[in-house]
Parts: C-alpha cells; structure tokens; sequence
C-alpha cells in the first residue's frame, strides 16, 4: 500500500450507490466524504481513501450490528467496474477473469490487492480498511458474488478467510458463502474449487475481449495510483507475460526515462530488479500449476533462451527447484 492510497472515483460512486439504496441520504454521505457531485464527474479522476471510509462508517453507525459489507453486494455487477467489468464478462473462464481483475486492479484502487496462487484468491488491504471490517467482507464476498453472476452458478467456496470477528449475525455469513468463515483469521480471502475456476463465463464473447483489454492497457499506465511501485507492478504483469520486462520498455510505457524511473522508485524504497524477480516469480508459479507445460517451456515463456538460468533465477526467487516446487504444489 502506497502512503496515499486512492481509489477511481468510478468505484466511489458505486460505493456512494449502495449507500443510498441502503437509505443513507445521497448529499449527506457526499458531506461525510468532503466532496461535491462535481467532483464525481471524471470516472477516471482518482479520489482518496478517506472518502470511501467516510460513507464505510457512516454506514457502519447507520446500520449497527449489521453485515452491511455482505449487503452492499446486492447493490453491485461486473459492470459496476466499468470497461473491466465488461471484460470479465468475456473472458472465458472464472479463472480468466480472476486473473484479468488482478492484472488491471490498480484502475479500480491502490488501497487493496488482490492476488490469486492455484484456487486460493487472497485480498491485502490497507489497514484503515481492515480495521472497519465491512469493506474487508465486501472485498473477499466480491468474487463470490461476481463469479455466481459471471458462470452462473450458485458456488460455495471451500474456505472463507476474515482477519476479523463476525460484526453482525453470521448466520448471514453462512447463508451468503454457504460455508461458515474462519473469523480471526491471519488474512483475508477465499479458497475457489478448482473445477468452479475452470468454468466457463456464460455469455461470455471472446472476440470483444482483446479489444477490452487493449483499452485498459491503455488507460493502465496513466492510472493515478499515486505510486511509481505500483504502476510499474502493473506494467510488469503484462510484460513478462510475453518474455519482456526491460527496464527501458517498462519507463517507455509509464512515459518516463530509465533514470527518473529508477529515481522514482529509489524515492519509494524500491529497486526495478526486485520488482522484475517478483513479476517473473509471479508468472512462473502460475505456469508451473499446469501439468501441460514443460519446464523449458515455462522458461522461454519467461524471456529465458534456455533452462538453466530460470532454474536459477527460480531458486533464488524461492529457494527451490522449478521441479520440486511443482511437485509441492500438486
């Protein structure tokens, strides 16, 4: 998490929606928050945390002793999330829009992150946000809500993490995930069933994803996240997915010089090389999980020309084999 962190003043106003259609009156939750309808006209105008906690807890003392972060899933679709929204709606599997809302979150908000590794979709969140609690059940309830919409299908988890204690009747948290969570818990997140990941997107046309995803490609470098770490996270996800991650390329697309990224991230705290090893360590993970692809392939899909560097640079990532690491993770 960044020390300002924002989110798009698009999600902000879903937030501010399903306030409203929770009886909270529209202007003055937009007091609460500090802000104007005029400052909610640029969907893509970035606004601070603070605002959305501001409606967080006047909901929270409007609605005591209530799930208001599992109600307020009533309130939201795939496309409540813009043109993200609609490209998850034509990826073609569960997995696929996982992975494609994990790749361009950072257009939504740099106060959460999400990060899936085999069926367990994991959310960091900024302290401010787990601490009210709501928003930390509204985040991990999310996927489970959208991935019904999306395959269709009533799916129940097999686990359900919440770093906190039930805030209201957990009856309801039964009913909502049809599993009792694990209250307490040392993070948040959800372990999907593998079979449900792989299920198709119903209605999903792949022919309008590429285009989908050209635009928020586009939009995903100018993304005012508010940290040079962050948006070179972004880029990076894309890169290496096609054997890249060249410092040059990687300021090309923020619309910097190598010297003021490198500057940038110094000021940060952060290094380019660490975050290239972490991209490329992201991406070897995930294509080691499937049994289809050989190890050498999984190195030149990483930019290696051969297997003994990845081997490598594999272990120093994780302190072991590419070979070992598979057999530990099936």
């Amino acid at each position: 998490m960044t020390d300002e962190p924002t989110l798009a003043t698009g999600l902000f106003r879903m937030v501010l929606g399903q306030g409203a259609a929770m009886g909270l009156a529209r202007p003055e939750l937009l007091a609460a928050a500090g802000l104007s309808e005029t400052d909610l006209i640029d969907p893509d105008a970035r606004l601070p945390l603070r605002c959305q906690l501001a409606v967080g807890h006047a909901l929270a003392r409007a609605r005591p002793g209530e799930n208001v972060g599992l109600a307020a899933l009533r309130f939201m679709a795939p496309t409540s999330l813009g043109a993200l929204g609609y490209a998850l709606a034509h990826c073609a599997t569960l997995h696929d829009a996982v992975h494609t809302f994990a790749r361009f979150q950072g257009l939504v908000t740099n106060a959460a992150a999400w990060r899936l590794e085999g069926t367990r979709l994991t959310v960091a969140a900024h302290p401010d946000l787990v601490a009210l609690g709501h928003p930390i059940e509204n985040m991990v309830g999310l996927w489970v809500h959208l991935g019904r919409a999306l395959i269709g299908e009533r799916w129940v988890p097999r686990t359900v993490w919440l770093p906190h204690q039930p805030l209201g009747d957990p009856r309801e948290h039964h009913a909502f995930f049809g599993v009792r969570p694990e209250f307490g818990a040392e993070h948040a997140g959800l372990d999907i069933p593998r079979h449900i990941l792989e299920r198709p997107v119903k209605g999903a046309q792949l022919a309008a994803l590429s285009g989908l995803v050209e635009l928020l490609e586009s939009r995903l470098p100018r993304a005012k996240t508010g940290s040079t770490t962050d948006s070179v996270r972004a880029v990076l996800r894309d890169q290496v997915t096609r054997g890249g991650g060249d410092k040059a390329a990687v300021a090309e697309a923020l619309g910097m010089s190598p010297r003021t990224l490198s500057r940038r991230l110094k000021a940060e705290g952060q290094a380019f090389q660490p975050l290239l090893d972490e991209a490329r360590s992201e991406l070897a993970q995930h294509c080691l999980r499937d049994p289809g692809l050989a190890i050498y392939e999984v190195a030149l899909l990483l930019g290696y020309s051969e297997p003994g560097p990845f081997h490598r640079a594999f272990r120093r990532w994780t302190g072991t084999s590419p070979s070992k690491w598979r057999a530990a993770a099936a």
